[in-house]
């Protein structure tokens, strides 16, 4: 059964109540508080009651009786949980007990007597449910002068739930938003026979124009609105959506109605707070409190004072008086509505004053009134001082004037809650939409499945919503956009690229000019030449075409920007440039800092690409950091994503072993297989990647036939589904070269380098530091082969690739001196020798300053010659090649290493 939220939960541990719970005693009671709260959740087990406030999110309110016989130990245990506002004590033994409950101050009562414990329980929920409101703290300065992150983290938050709320007052009013807030209403007051009379009330009666008046009333609607914001649910929120649009409609009317009064007014209100919000509150002096729900008040101290019952579980809550000042001046312009409403109230005696969802205050001052009482001065803002300029682009450009669910969910993917953006268009295909209204809610899906690595469904979505294309005769560019996704995670490159460039096609036809739109597609386009190792056309569409034609249509902190600086950075990166790279990477985090939600999905990427940058440049433990953060942000994703969790475990195996740990390198990998599985074809490319690394911790390690039999595994799957001029193609070519090289098989070794060389130098930069590993690992085999002269002139050449990529003291860097130390070892030159073994940094300088471009010609390699030591590897090889037919029977997480040749 779904789970229903109400206002507040009531948890009963009862460690002497038998299973079945049917004592007339917790019946009664039961009967009692299912009046006041419907949700109680009885327990007999300690264990199992923590269990479920592991459950609760940190913003729920729990009132929490504890009875019979209670140890120290188990009220000290739960009185620190961090939902709990109240405890309650129900015994026999009032004077022992409360003895015990003796400094402990969220305990509200100790009773032996069952209507004692419920009219408590009934004053305080009365007390609290005014109370908790949810807010945004945060100071209004130079970023530079305090944290950046922390400041933006509250920024964001206020600016996408501004924008949550711009969308869904936008989203128009049918008979079945009205009755998902009825069904909601009464699953939660399920057995609550007073509200669900309310609720029956508010199905048959309710008129627009009685928003205020329903929401004013003591009753299902302003509780279980409240707790929707509190909690910032966005299933609940969005439930809510008939009411709380009438409600923003009504006050918007009063409030037009109420301008020309031209008064200034002071304002109370009465709240209780946690310790930690009023301490935000005196931090943020001068800073911004932004109200994330209706906010009201009274014009009549008094009334806001009858709030305040003294201390209130002091020191975890705080009670404060809000003094608030609205200078409502004729030419102001009000970003949120407010207004007087004792007219139109429920209580029309209180002279209360409603303030509008998101509505921003000045924080004057903070100060102690009383002991139990602090007085905090707030002054309405007309805006927030936030630069809303991302806001006003989005709701111009994609809002307008009425929303829709497309555009909820379209807002709630920009948010990174893809899973939920995917349902909301589920939930639009029940709806019985046009044919035309299906084409874009399958292609809105395709996306959403593809960002979630369901590829077939994707596939199968973009399929759907190009059928109706055509049976349409419409245009609809970013199917084919789509369908380009699925095919670059699939490994079909080129497919991909013919997608991108059909889509560029409409998108030029449809349009005079560019557009975001078009970016997106210049994009695309680079991205899928990207994973055809073609960096040239890839930095051409990414760099000169996608990012200049948003730098001139999009606010500098849109997230879209993120994502291209990016991917140009890793385009920069795959040419060898780490400094461009890195320096495109600071720019897209530095945006996502300012314009995303904290914890965004899309951080991990840039957070990830970091940790790489830092570890090809040897800054290993800044590589670690980065890899964890961006561990954090995908394991707070829902729903959480085993491919990319295992991305991030092989990045930090990656680091492990550039700092030569071979065994936590290998338990890092297999951790990462663990998350794997064969049948998914989007796995398939992580899952080579992995045999690769295994393949060459096995090299290095010395284990050739365990070394062998991963490499085998990975080209196979490779086989299947990458072009050959892929990076991780070529990759695991060479890494079998090594396999060879390192068993004596220097023919078959010197076949796949030369082979992989091929390939790279007609696909890559001539300074890139894949190049250098080639020409490096043929200079090997000439040394092993007696060539001294042209092993010299092939180490020479990596090195001042290397020395022109990567920095003077790049291990791979100090690999190729050794090895032109080793010849010059051997050609009896110890001097020279020693330079390279003890200097590798300064020999690398020297050899830029003094060494010109080397050519080293086709003849000078084919003339090497080999002396075949051994054909026992090359026999287990074939051996094994030829036991394969199907690939995915290599998938074996428990591969051994205690074999050696």
């Amino acid at each position: 059964m779904e789970e229903v939220e109400c206002e507040f939960d009531i948890i009963w541990l009862d460690g002497l109540m038998t299973n079945n719970l049917n004592e007339p005693d917790y019946l009664n009671r039961k009967t009692d508080l299912g009046n006041l709260i419907d949700h109680l959740h009885v327990f007999n087990n300690t264990d199992e009651c923590l269990d479920y406030f592991a459950t609760l999110d940190v913003a729920d309110k729990v009132l929490f009786i504890l009875s019979r016989s209670i140890s120290k130990s188990t009220l000290s245990q739960f009185h620190e949980q961090t939902q709990i506002v109240c405890v309650y004590v129900y015994c026999n033994d009032v004077s022992e007990h409360r003895e015990r409950a003796n400094g402990y101050p969220k305990v509200r009562g100790v009773f032996n007597r069952p209507e004692e414990l419920v009219q408590k329980i009934q004053q305080d929920v009365q007390f609290l449910r005014h109370h908790f409101i949810p807010a945004n703290i945060f100071p209004v300065q130079d970023v530079h002068q305090t944290s950046f992150q922390n400041v933006n983290k509250e920024k964001t938050t206020f600016l996408w739930f501004q924008l949550l709320i711009d969308v869904l007052v936008r989203l128009p009013r049918s008979e079945q938003s009205k009755r998902d807030l009825i069904d909601e209403c009464r699953k939660c007051y399920s057995n609550n026979a007073c509200e669900q009379k309310k609720i029956s009330d508010f199905e048959l009666n309710y008129m627009s124009n009685q928003a205020i008046e329903w929401y004013t009333r003591d009753c299902f609607l302003f509780r279980l609105i409240n707790r929707a914001f509190r909690t910032r649910n966005l299933d609940n929120i969005f439930r809510f959506r008939y009411f709380f649009i009438d409600l923003q409609k009504q006050l918007f009317e009063l409030h037009q109605t109420q301008l020309s009064f031209n008064l200034s007014q002071t304002l109370c209100r009465g709240q209780i707070i946690s310790t930690g919000e009023l301490q935000q509150l005196k931090d943020n002096i001068g800073g911004v409190y932004s109200v994330n729900t209706f906010f009201s008040s009274s014009a009549k101290s008094d009334v806001a004072l009858t709030f305040q019952t003294g201390a209130f579980g002091k020191p975890y809550f705080e009670c404060v008086l809000f003094e608030i000042l609205v200078d409502n001046k004729t030419d102001s312009k009000w970003k949120v509505s407010f207004a007087d409403i004792h007219d139109v109230s429920f209580n029309k005696d209180e002279g209360e004053v409603l303030f509008g969802m998101g509505s921003v205050f000045h924080i004057v001052d903070v100060t102690q009134l009383t002991p139990d009482i602090w007085l905090v001065n707030l002054t309405l803002l007309e805006n927030s001082g936030v630069d809303e300029s991302l806001r006003e682009y989005y709701l111009e450009n994609h809002i307008g004037q009425q929303s829709s669910l497309i555009m909820m969910s379209e807002l709630l993917n920009m948010m990174g809650q893809t899973a939920q953006a995917k349902r909301y268009c589920e939930l639009l295909l029940r709806e019985h939409p046009s044919e035309e209204e299906k084409m874009q809610i399958y292609t809105y899906l395709s996306y959403y499945e593809y960002k979630l690595d369901d590829l077939t469904a994707a596939k199968r979505s973009s399929k759907i919503a190009l059928e109706l294309q055509n049976s349409l005769k419409l245009i609809l560019p970013a199917i084919y956009s789509h369908m380009g996704f699925i095919s670059s995670a699939l490994g079909e490159y080129q497919d991909a690229i013919t997608y991108h460039q059909i889509s560029l096609e409409m998108e030029r036809k449809k349009k005079i000019k560019e557009d975001e739109e078009m970016a997106v597609v210049y994009l695309n386009l680079g991205l899928a030449y990207y994973d055809l190792s073609m960096l040239k056309p890839a930095l051409y569409w990414c760099e000169k075409m996608a990012l200049q034609c948003q730098q001139k249509l999009l606010p500098s902190d849109h997230p879209s920007l993120s994502v291209t600086y990016s991917n140009i950075s890793s385009v920069y990166s795959a040419m060898g440039d780490h400094k461009l790279a890195r320096s495109n990477l600071e720019k897209a985090l530095e945006i996502q800092n300012k314009s995303l939600p904290p914890l965004h999905f899309n951080t991990h990427i840039v957070l990830n690409n970091l940790a790489l940058e830092s570890q090809l440049v040897g800054e290993y433990k800044s590589a670690l950091n980065y890899y964890r953060q961006a561990q954090e942000v995908i394991i707070n994703a829902s729903p959480f994503n085993p491919k990319l969790f295992a991305e991030n475990y092989l990045g930090i195996a990656a680091v492990h072993d550039c700092r030569g740990n071979n065994r936590k390198a290998l338990f890092y990998n297999k951790m990462a297989l663990k998350h794997l599985s064969r049948k998914k074809p989007e796995h398939h490319l992580v899952l080579a990647t992995i045999y690769n690394n295994i393949g060459m911790l096995f090299i290095n390690m010395k284990y050739y036939k365990c070394a062998m039999k991963s490499l085998i595994k990975a080209l196979v799957l490779e086989k299947h589904f990458l072009d050959s001029r892929h990076v991780l193609w070529l990759t695991t070519l060479s890494n079998m070269g090594m396999v060879y090289e390192e068993c004596g098989l220097l023919k078959k070794a010197l076949y796949l380098h030369r082979k992989v060389l091929n390939i790279r130098k007609y696909t890559l930069e001539r300074d890139h530091p894949d190049l250098a590993t080639t020409w490096d690992n043929i200079g090997v085999v000439s040394y092993k082969i007696g060539k001294f002269k042209t092993a010299i002139k092939l180490y020479q050449k990596a090195l001042r690739i290397n020395a022109i990529a990567l920095p003077f003291d790049h291990p791979a860097t100090a690999c190729i001196c050794g090895n032109l130390g080793n010849v010059y070892c051997r050609l009896g030159n110890q001097k020279l020798a020693r330079k390279y073994y003890n200097y590798p940094e300064s020999m690398t300088r020297a050899c830029l300053r003094d060494t010109p471009y080397m050519k080293t010609s086709e003849n000078e390699i084919e003339t090497l010659t080999y002396d075949q030591s051994t054909a026992e590897l090359d026999s287990f090889t074939r051996n094994y090649l030829a036991s394969i037919n199907d690939p995915d029977s290599l998938v074996d997480n428990n591969m051994t290493i205690n074999s050696t040749v």
